[in-house]
């Protein structure tokens, strides 16, 4: 089996404008299947399921990190935002340059480019702390044969990754938003590495929100749904537009972000 075109084949259903929920869900099938072949090692353990906590959030263990593929909506949007990220910046800069941050086990969200672009149309740089995930991320990257593409491996925090003012990501990706933000690193992680890039950079996702949300009435406890519940406060943002003022290209952060406490 030519693994590299099985992942082309099965990652083409998340580039479908319409949503046919059985194809997608027997895509996302798929594609972990291979991904678990490739990786070839029991995750399900004490090793990959602990996190390592952190003062300002937490990194998943790889066990948790791979199943982030089950949960095939939010996988098709992140994959579908890269995609038009890439269309965007390709002709007008070659090599691109794509920072990941938090690849897990798999760098799921990014395989199914690397495969479908040229090792020199874009470079790219790995953010995994957790040893097992990144330990793991690597082989699967060479057992796919990509040794000789542009990638960088850092075994770093991002919430205090430096970036190389000579060689600035075009395109940064964290899908790192487990338990509504609350206690995974998607918000710190956004902060560091906007504090250190222009506002041409592109982030996926590109806008980050949390609102307080009032149960409407007569709606059932058993299963909560976000349509039971509507907009009651903002309680922050967190975007290009929210962090660069319009006459600056870059931002203008403060060392210390603070968000409003709410009265509700």
């Amino acid at each position: 089996m030519n693994l590299q075109k099985e992942i082309i084949r099965v990652t083409s259903e998340y580039f479908e404008d319409n949503i046919d929920w059985l194809k997608l869900s027997n895509a996302s099938k798929e594609y972990k299947n291979i991904l678990e072949e490739l990786c070839g090692q029991n995750m399900d353990n004490e090793e990959g399921r602990s996190d390592i906590g952190f003062e300002n959030g937490k990194a998943l263990g790889a066990f948790w990190a791979a199943l982030c593929l089950d949960d095939l909506v939010r996988t098709r949007q992140f994959i579908r935002g890269i995609n038009e990220a890439i269309k965007e910046k390709i002709n007008v800069k070659k090599p691109l340059h794509i920072l990941y941050a938090g690849t897990g086990p798999f760098a799921t969200l990014i395989l199914p480019f690397i495969l479908r672009y040229s090792k020199l149309d874009i470079k790219y740089t790995f953010l995994e702390i957790n040893p097992l995930s990144f330990k793991i991320v690597q082989d699967v990257i060479s057992k796919l044969g990509l040794d000789e593409y542009d990638i960088t491996f850092a075994k770093k925090d991002a919430t205090k990754y430096q970036i190389d003012s000579k060689n600035e990501p075009d395109i940064i990706i964290s899908e790192t938003m487990q338990n509504a933000l609350a206690k995974e690193q998607q918000v710190p992680i956004f902060l560091n590495l906007m504090r250190q890039v222009n506002n041409e950079t592109i982030f996926i996702p590109e806008k980050i929100e949390l609102f307080i949300g009032l149960k409407k009435a007569g709606s059932p406890m058993d299963v909560p749904q976000a349509n039971q519940y509507r907009e009651a406060e903002m309680v922050f943002e967190v975007s290009k537009e929210s962090m660069f003022p319009s006459e600056t290209s870059k931002t203008q952060i403060t060392k210390e972000v603070s968000f409003k406490k709410s009265k509700l």
